[in-house]
């Protein structure tokens, strides 16, 4: 199976002045900077969809639905943190 993220280092921690996620692939390669009040997000089998207003869906496909969850956290966390 091909995954291109992990739990562990898909999202950066925010800093007091961050307005934007900025998620990561498995590599450390920057691939989506997302505004976090027009998104919401739910895990599907080992993915993690990120529904985006006005733009198409982000899938980020995880090695397990457990990794996924575990990134779907983090990902909640990191929202509230910003906004």
């Amino acid at each position: 199976m091909v995954f291109d993220y992990k739990s562990s280092n898909f999202i950066s921690t925010p800093s007091s002045t961050d307005t934007r996620i900025r998620i990561y692939d498995k590599n450390g390669n920057l691939t989506y900077d997302i505004e976090p009040d027009l998104s919401y997000s739910y895990v599907l089998n080992n993915c993690l969809v990120i529904k985006v207003t006005n733009k198409n869906d982000i899938t980020l496909t995880f090695e397990t639905k457990s990794d996924a969850i575990l990134a779907l956290s983090k990902l909640d966390t990191v929202k509230k943190l910003i906004e």
